[in-house]
């Protein structure tokens, strides 16, 4: 497999990104699209961009809303419609897509009923053409098999919707649940849609080494989990080819999926196990002491994209993905079962045991730094004595130390099931490079913690998690230029490249680091200032704006914590 690390290129910036509009955006609870918006009011979770109308649907899991953003003038964005949903009937929105092919144009919106038995389900929707049309439903509850679609994804004539259903361990009545996931294909028809769901394999889970982690809760061994029922879907987005790509952060995995069938063929589900990130060449901080300090550790780390995107490259295509990173910690108040799949580095160091064939040298450098709360000691390992993590049960014990998430991004090859190209360490690393802006070394692998925190009082802090925490990311075409856009899941921040495609695989070439916001004030002070002083917090969703034009385009980064749209222009450097 090979894999090509970045080194941080200087002087050579192909692109630059310029912030644009900011916009505050209204939950349900406000009676006009002017009205009063306030922080964590979760008014924008994800967003789906119409070519067409220039319209961009923003929805809002937690504000139980559509907004609709006219980019007509992309100079001035504006809110022109706020459309609340009911809670009590229809539930929360928590994912959207568009799609437009010839005489077909649907806007799907799913919607789920949190922590209870109600099967979440679809409205497809007629999109606004002018600001004063009415929202017609075309085709109203399409009921699913799951509880909880986290990402849609239609194929590029709008003939089929792939819905994927996450699963979440939740509390149904009082007592444990962890439903099996689903995904579901929809196509439309004259007056109604049919409904497929995908077969989900359990050998073909175990055959591609796809992580299962949760198998029992650890307080009530009658409680337990199928390897099916603990794979957890994502994200979903479709290739030019009509082929779906779908993330299993959790489980490690990406699926793939030909919505293509000829000769009486099944939608199959071809899975990949996407690795471990081997940090021993590379730079790591594991501690949450307040210091941009990364240091090299014999350690891996799961991963776990969270989010992808696909491009095309001779002729093939390409996923970009977010490495984003998670781990699975249940409390039997919340969902009624006890289970940690991972332990502190010093608590791991005291429980579990190193496998026959890991070197004393390896044994010595990890025994030290994860009994150092300043090197690895607070850092989270996967402790689950499973071959997927790196558990020898010949030897009973690990044959490496793992934590979770890449810090970054990959390149993957569907074709051939490989990595062409991974980010290292970069997201972390061009922190300590002598001219990068003090305002953003301040907010340094931060945390989003209460409202009345600032970004700068949580520096670091997500050191002993995920880090960096990649969590949306995009790409689109600027002329000839690929760019790839990624955003930190936590505190904001966006990483751009652009793809070097003079080679057989495509090489991103990173261009730089930015962060809208201030970093002293708490989210709260902030959010009350005029303009975007409030940035980016818990980033879940980038959107790619074509503009129609060889030297520019622009992205729109959805913060759910702050219930903003925060737009940048990225423009081609002038030869």
């Amino acid at each position: 497999m090979l894999l090509l690390f970045l080194s941080l290129l200087v002087g050579c910036e192909a692109i630059t990104l310029s912030p644009a509009s900011f916009i505050k955006l209204n939950d349900s609870e406000t009676d006009d699209i002017a009205g009063n918006p306030h922080f964590a009011n979760g008014a924008a979770t994800a967003a789906a961009f119409d070519v067409r109308s220039r319209y961009l649907y923003v929805i809002g899991t937690v504000g139980d809303v559509l907004n609709v953003i006219d980019l007509t003038d992309p100079a001035f964005p504006r809110p022109i419609r706020k459309i609340s949903f009911d809670d009590l009937t229809e539930g929360f929105p928590d994912s959207i897509a568009i799609c437009n092919f010839g005489s077909r144009s649907y806007l799907a919106v799913s919607f789920e009923k949190v922590g209870t038995s109600t099967k979440a389900f679809v409205k497809i929707f007629k999109p606004l053409e002018t600001p004063l049309d009415d929202l017609l439903i075309i085709y109203d509850r399409i009921v699913l098999d799951g509880y909880d679609p986290t990402s849609m994804a239609w194929s590029n004539d709008c003939g089929i919707l792939v819905v994927v259903q996450q699963g979440r361990t939740h509390k149904i009545s009082n007592a444990f649940d962890d439903p099996r996931p689903y995904i579901d294909m929809i196509v439309p028809g004259l007056s109604s849609v049919s409904r497929t769901p995908v077969s989900i394999d359990g050998n073909a889970l175990a055959a591609a080494g796809v992580r299962h982690v949760l198998r029992r809760c650890e307080d009530d061994a009658t409680k337990t989990s199928t390897a099916i029922d603990d794979l957890e879907p994502r994200r979903v987005t479709v290739d030019d080819n009509n082929v779906a790509y779908i993330s299993f952060p959790k489980n490690n995995a990406v699926a793939r999926l030909n919505l293509t069938l000829t000769g009486g063929q099944s939608y199959t589900l071809e899975y990949m196990n996407v690795g471990f990130k081997d940090w021993k060449p590379m730079t790591i901080d594991g501690a949450d002491d307040g210091l941009i300090n990364p240091q090299n550790y014999p350690i891996q780390t799961f991963y776990q994209p969270a989010d992808l995107a696909s491009f095309t490259h001779n002729g093939e295509t390409y996923l970009v993905t977010a490495d984003t990173g998670e781990y699975m910690s249940l409390t039997g108040a919340e969902e009624d079962c006890q289970f940690d799949e991972s332990s502190l580095g010093k608590d791991w160091i005291m429980n579990e045991q190193f496998a026959a064939g890991v070197s004393a040298a390896d044994q010595a450098a990890l025994t030290a730094a994860m009994s150092d709360d300043s090197q690895l000691g607070r850092m989270r390992f996967s402790k689950v004595r499973n071959p997927t993590d790196g558990y020898d049960p010949t030897t009973q014990g690990f044959a490496q130390v793992t934590g979770y998430g890449g810090r970054g991004i990959s390149i993957l090859r569907p074709a051939t099931q490989t990595r062409v190209y991974d980010s290292g360490d970069v997201f972390e690393s061009v922190f300590s490079q002598p001219d990068f802006p003090e305002e953003y070394r301040a907010v340094f692998n931060a945390d989003v913690a209460a409202a009345s925190s600032s970004p700068s009082s949580r520096k670091d802090m997500a050191s002993t998690t995920t880090g960096s925490t990649p969590r949306a990311v995009t790409t689109g075409m600027i002329g000839d230029t690929q760019v790839i856009v990624v955003a930190n899941g936590n505190v904001g921040g966006i990483y751009a490249y652009i793809v070097d495609k003079s080679g057989p695989d495509p090489i991103p070439i990173f261009q730089g680091y930015s962060r809208r916001g201030n970093a002293g004030l708490s989210w709260l002070d902030s959010y009350a200032m005029d303009g975007d002083a409030v940035g980016e917090p818990e980033t879940k969703d980038i959107q790619w704006i074509d503009l129609n034009s060889n030297s520019e385009a622009m992205i729109a980064v959805m913060s759910n914590r702050a219930g903003a749209v925060s737009f940048y222009r990225i423009s081609l450097a002038e030869p």
